[in-house]
């Protein structure tokens, strides 16, 4: 078995590249949420001020302490954007301004959101590929992996919960027991104090972007003691996280005078910010099953997850992995939301399914074990509305509150016919041309009783529309159906 999962190394080129025009194309380029403007705003105030404080956003998900405005988000998202800022300063205007915090958004989201997204997608593949799967199994996986939960949205966005899940990913990759080069069943577990330290970096900075990714980290060092692990190699990985915790405590001190405060405790105007509210099972059941916000409801292929986690468990089918590295540690990630109220928690905004982004792709990874034995037609149903509502969500991304997010989604889809953010509201806008979703506010409502306008609109956003598929065609024809099928045969040779 080769390293590569592709024949040729331009196959596995052209792949992420193909896979990075996809999420190109459902790209939101408008930073106008506040899950991103702090993290931007922080960015410049780092780079231009040397300064924790925010020079002049003063919106939502902002802290105020000792007389001055901070971000109300951990700050690990906005390093990123910092040293993406820093590279390319010159490029910017002498005084940050609007158009200084629209294009570093832009270029967050092209260096770093969606190549990680990407990265993690090939990687992801190369994992699977050490589960006794068949390659129908694999190629549902990816494909699911790709465009088959609420990531898929996100992919194209500078968010904190997405690059978190990466993160999380990330260090379950260098963790899991990989093949040998060029023995199709030998596996081993690179155990080096390097890739130690590596798995720590990534596991600290995780935490940095997103506070409660902190609650994998015990059952990572469980995994650890179960395979006996080294105390040295284990040191390692604690010298590792101890380094992004250094990063995140001098943060802390800087902004809000101590170590151990965070921004969450001195935000205001925000509906949404965290609350301790103790254990609910109600809370719990929405989380997971609610009709409205559940996490299973907008992703049904995790039925599909849980059958494969239940089979490699019984059958000891990486059954220390499955266990510690990935159902443990996304347990207890939904379990600690079950002790915090956000606000309405079935909001417009679908907030639970947001706050569960950090457990793609990792969760998915058990569909490769449980596609073959599921029942077809359930396993194929279950992928099909998966890769619908994530089709759905990447047309109303951040969508605003009062509406069924369904609902909403659905509206905006057939108001953009299908093409999302990029060719429904913010192109149009940037050549001065109307469609129904790129009006002022992008309520199209009121054209219902205009018909004759909305035909006209109608019509021009078709034309939009047209060139998007058009460039998802020949993006699949030139550019991924020949590595793609060179995988198949791979696989199933």
């Amino acid at each position: 078995m080769k390293v590569l999962p592709f024949r040729e190394k331009n196959h596995l080129l052209r792949f992420s590249a193909g896979l990075f025009l996809i999420y190109l194309i459902f790209i939101n380029p408008s930073p106008d949420t506040s899950y991103v403007l702090p993290q931007l705003h922080l960015a410049v105030s780092l780079v231009d001020q040397g300064s924790v404080a925010l020079s002049s956003y003063r919106g939502r998900d902002v802290a105020f302490f000792n007389g001055r405005f901070l971000s109300g988000h951990p700050p690990g998202a906005a390093f990123l954007a910092a040293g993406v800022y820093r590279v390319f300063r010159p490029l910017f205007p002498s005084e940050a301004d609007g158009r200084t915090i629209f294009w570093l958004n832009v270029l967050s989201i092209v260096l770093i959101s969606i190549p990680l997204s990407v990265l993690a997608a090939v990687l992801f593949l190369r994992l699977a590929r050490t589960l006794p799967v068949n390659s129908d199994a694999l190629k549902w996986t990816l494909i699911l992996v790709v465009l088959g939960t609420v990531s898929f949205g996100y992919s194209g966005a500078f968010y904190k919960k997405g690059l978190a899940g990466v993160m999380a990913f990330l260090t379950v990759y260098l963790v899991w027991p990989q093949r040998r080069k060029n023995e199709a069943n030998a596996l081993e577990r690179v155990s080096s104090p390097v890739r130690h330290f590596s798995i720590g970096l990534l596991a600290g900075f995780g935490v940095a972007i997103d506070y409660p990714m902190v609650v994998f980290i015990p059952f990572w060092l469980a995994y650890f003691w179960l395979r006996r692990i080294s105390r040295y190699k284990i040191f390692w990985f604690l010298a590792g996280s101890a380094v992004m915790a250094l990063m995140l405590l001098a943060y802390h001190q800087a902004a809000f005078g101590h170590p151990l405060r965070t921004s969450y405790a001195f935000r205001f105007h925000s509906w949404d910010a965290p609350v301790y509210a103790g254990f609910s099972a109600a809370r719990l059941w929405r989380i997971l099953f609610g009709l409205r916000c559940g996490l299973v409801p907008y992703v049904p292929v995790l039925l599909v997850a849980a059958a494969g986690w239940w089979i490699s468990v019984r059958e000891r089918v990486f059954r220390d992995e499955m266990v510690w590295l990935i159902a443990a540690p996304g347990a207890a990630y939904i379990l600690f939301y079950s002790f915090w109220s956000t606000g309405d928690m079935c909001g417009g905004e679908s907030l639970i399914v947001r706050m569960m982004v950090p457990l793609f792709p990792l969760v998915l990874l058990p569909v490769a074990a449980g596609w073959e034995r599921t029942p077809r037609g359930l396993a194929l149903g279950a992928a099909a509305l998966s890769l619908l509502f994530a089709y759905l969500g990447a047309q109303s991304f951040f969508s605003p509150a009062a509406s069924y997010p369904l609902i909403y989604s659905a509206k905006n889809a057939a108001a953009s016919l299908g093409s999302g953010e990029l060719f429904s509201r913010f192109l149009p806008r940037l050549i001065g041309v109307e469609t129904p979703l790129s009006l002022p506010g992008g309520h199209f409502s009121p054209l219902l009783s205009e018909s004759q306008r909305l035909f006209k609109l109608m019509g021009t956003q078709l034309a939009f529309s047209a060139v998007q598929f058009a460039l998802i065609a020949g993006i699949w024809r030139w550019i991924l159906r020949k590595p793609l099928q060179a995988l198949w045969d791979d696989v199933e040779g």
